[in-house]
């Protein structure tokens, strides 16, 4: 829920035109198909069949295009958003909010990426980002009563959504509505159906609430914390910083440092070089190119990740299993996962290891969740909680604090798998205890 349509953004600028508004729908398509990267005045040129000089009838150079594409993309963005909250009834505003989860297009996450790399992107991102949140915290409450009960509600949608839309070869429009449907029922008490309308789906909110999410509630104060540390050793794909020496995998330490900061189109051989102070000659001799250093990379990026959830899998106990993989939940946002997941799109490399770990992921979590509480629908509830891990540590947006994470991991915990769950804080780090 974070934009217009592609189909939207297509159909202004036309297809046979090649007027501003065709340069921002391809922009939008080479976002997709190529990454950031490829948005350049020879990209936007060859794809639209034009010359250089028709670029330059619109746009002075190509900052001034990003600033007129990040205003127009904006506009449109925020215009949808009014058109929802001319929707008098809250109910019916939800039903097109809802509904409107085909905007969880490749594109429009690329943008997101785009962001980690150009200023004028990131400032329309986070604009639209602050427009969105008080929308949908302001339509939940209407509906459920309680504006905190709402903001933990709402936030537990978007994530989950945003997580599931994140995944290489995600499922399509039915897990989303499926997911939403399970989330209002067990955490308000809400049933929705979805309707044929206009030859398209849309939900449709039948009943009223019967309880709340712990209306009228509140956790104890636990004191300032921050992010869980990691539980489990460095992060997959990262050795520990101070490991000596210029072996291979003080490549894929630096490869990690430089995705997260400055995006994969900042990974480069002489990146790489400078950060290791090494020549090039050091690292053909390790990797000879960059497509196979990629592949090496993702060899072991997924290797690590294959260690990691091996580890989870030798806990016995389900229930101490599950409450380890909540814990995950609580640790802070990566910036070179989010990178990593953003290229999956256009690297096939990284999107093949992408997709085989979050299938092993979610196999763990369905497994672990049938274990612990027999729920029918733990499959669901499997790609709801994975969704809401990769929009948590691997997603640019939505940002969110550690004390709404610990909330919504909590509600997580207490109403979609019906578990007693409790949060205790050491040292200003917060710890999950599940019964």
């Amino acid at each position: 829920m974070t934009g217009p349509t592609a189909d939207g953004l297509r159909a202004r600028g036309g297809t046979g035109t090649r007027d501003r508004e065709a340069y921002f729908a391809a922009a939008m398509q080479l976002l997709a198909e190529a990454g950031p990267a490829a948005v350049t005045i020879a990209g936007l040129c060859e794809r639209l069949q034009v010359t250089h000089g028709s670029f330059y009838h619109h746009f002075e150079n190509m900052p001034g295009f990003v600033v007129a594409f990040a205003q127009h993309w904006q506009a449109l963005v925020l215009g949808l958003y009014a058109g929802w909250e001319a929707e008098p009834d809250p109910v019916r505003r939800y039903e097109l909010i809802g509904s409107g989860l085909e905007l969880m297009d490749s594109e429009h996450l690329a943008i997101g990426a785009w962001a980690r790399t150009e200023p004028v992107i990131a400032a329309t991102v986070e604009t639209c980002q602050q427009a969105w949140t008080p929308i949908g915290i302001r339509v939940v409450t209407e509906i459920v009563g309680d504006p905190q009960s709402a903001e933990v509600l709402q936030m537990m949608i978007e994530c989950t959504c945003v997580g599931i839309a994140l995944r290489p070869g995600r499922p399509g429009q039915e897990l989303f509505r499926r997911v939403q449907q399970e989330l209002w029922q067990r955490c308000a008490g809400i049933q929705l159906d979805v309707a044929e309308v206009e030859n398209r789906q849309e939900l449709k909110f039948r009943g009223k609430a019967s309880h709340h999410l712990h209306h009228g509630t509140r956790e104890p104060d636990l004191g300032p914390f921050t992010w869980a540390e990691n539980d489990l050793g460095p992060d997959a794909g990262t050795p520990p910083p101070d490991r000596p020496g210029r072996g291979r995998e003080a490549y894929f330490h630096a490869a990690w440092q430089i995705l997260g900061e400055r995006g994969h189109d900042g990974l480069t051989v002489d990146a790489l070089c400078r950060r290791l102070s090494v020549t090039k000659g050091s690292f053909q001799w390790h990797f000879e190119r960059m497509a196979l250093f990629i592949q090496a990379l993702a060899d072991h990026w997924e290797n690590e990740h294959d260690r990691r959830l091996a580890a989870h899998r030798d806990e016995p106990d389900p229930l101490l299993r599950l409450q380890q993989l909540h814990q995950q939940l609580l640790r802070p946002p990566d910036p070179a996962a989010a990178t990593w997941r953003a290229w999956a799109y256009t690297e096939s490399t990284v999107g093949r290891a992408l997709h085989r770990i979050d299938g092993h992921r979610q196999d763990l979590l369905a497994a672990t969740i049938t274990e612990a509480t027999q729920d029918p629908e733990a499959p669901l509830l499997a790609e709801a909680m994975l969704g809401l891990a990769i929009a948590f540590r691997e997603s640019e947006v939505p940002d969110v604090s550690p004390e709404l994470t610990v909330r919504m991991v909590l509600e997580w915990a207490r109403r979609m798998l019906r578990l007693a769950a409790r949060i205790e804080v050491h040292d200003g780090r917060p710890a999950i205890l599940l019964a």
